[in-house]
């Protein structure tokens, strides 16, 4: 394939889910930040700082609650800066401009520091997003290159055979190919139109997989919630003790936890039916499917951040998604 430049070429779902993902998360982090800060020297803060200083490894550290509140305070602040710095420049990547591209890379490191340091959700998706700016597809639309694809088979074929056709031997004039074999030229040449790209089966294959071991895992929770709730509220009391001083009862732990198991449920079982759909061939299953996969993507980047084994999850979201952004999958959508 060569490529030519093409001033004029349309821009990449990646450029756009990444641009638009950027500047909304972007803002939402310039006002979590803004809250936190005004927030800083409230009651409630400076109550859970004074037991996160009580509890291991700060236990005994010697630091001190003025000092914590001034760290927490230029975190604030440089998420702040560098949010509203992404959300300017996501808006010009939207724009095709390289050096802004360029600037939200280098910005996005401090945002998702910052913003993991002070545990930032949005921040995190507004950094994680840029890494799609820098896909084979979103390289080639920033550098104005469109890529050619080769001819069929069914515009090459006439052409080998022409140099045959032309040259009969000098005893006998040349028969003309006999229809059958042109019978059966056309289907081969047009063969690859229907056939299912691996982008297609692979991401098929791991929504399936990771939705049926997601609800394994949940309904597992949810049998062990069912069997004893009052062992497992006593556990989660011991791990956050700030749950009880804030007034949070079992019986709402229970129904939350209810609640998020069948949420989860619901979204597997969901996420499964659009990848069915998208192995049948109907294009709005792809968009459907992103719906699902981003949000997971995203969940499970921050339940890594608490707990390595869930890097497997990760994994398999970053995978899904860059398969359902893979030209060939839109375009054996389109051709239907």
């Amino acid at each position: 394939m060569e490529p030519m430049a093409d001033s004029k070429q349309p821009r990449p779902g990646q450029v756009t889910l990444a641009g638009w993902l950027v500047v909304a998360g972007s803002l939402a982090a310039l006002v979590g930040a803004y809250e936190r800060i005004t927030n800083l020297h409230s009651i409630d803060t400076r109550e859970s700082v004074r037991r996160m200083l009580a509890e291991p490894p700060l236990a005994g550290s010697g630091v001190e609650l003025g000092t914590v509140l001034d760290v927490l305070h230029a975190l604030a602040l440089v998420t702040g800066a560098c949010a509203t710095a992404a959300a300017i420049l996501g808006w010009q990547v939207l724009r095709r401009d390289r050096r802004a591209r360029l600037a939200l890379t280098i910005v996005a490191v401090p945002l998702l520091l910052a913003g993991m340091a002070d545990s930032g959700f949005y921040s995190t998706i507004a950094a994680v997003s840029v890494v799609l700016l820098w896909v084979p597809q979103s390289r080639d639309w920033f550098d104005g290159v469109q890529r050619s694809a080769p001819p069929p088979a069914s515009q090459q074929m006439p052409q080998q055979q022409m140099p045959q056709q032309q040259m009969p031997p000098p005893s006998r004039p040349a028969a003309p190919p006999p229809p059958a074999r042109v019978q059966q030229g056309r289907p081969a040449a047009y063969a690859p139109v229907g056939r299912r790209p691996a982008a297609v089966v692979w991401a098929a294959v791991l929504t399936w997989v990771f939705c049926a071991l997601t609800t394994l895992l949940m309904i597992g929770s949810a049998l062990v919630v069912a069997r004893d709730p009052h062992a497992v509220m006593q556990e989660a009391f011991q791990r956050d003790p700030s749950l009880a001083d804030q007034g949070v009862s079992e019986h709402l732990l229970v129904v939350t936890m209810w609640v998020m198991v069948a949420v989860v449920i619901a979204c597997c079982v969901g996420a499964s039916v659009a990848a069915v759909l998208l192995w049948r061939r109907v294009a709005a299953a792809r968009v459907a499917l992103l719906c699902f996969v981003v949000p997971a993507l995203v969940v499970t980047l921050m339940m890594t951040l608490a707990a390595a084994p869930f890097v497997v999850g990760l994994a398999g979201s970053v995978t899904t998604l860059a398969l359902l952004m893979r030209p060939e999958v839109r375009a054996w959508l389109a051709r239907r």
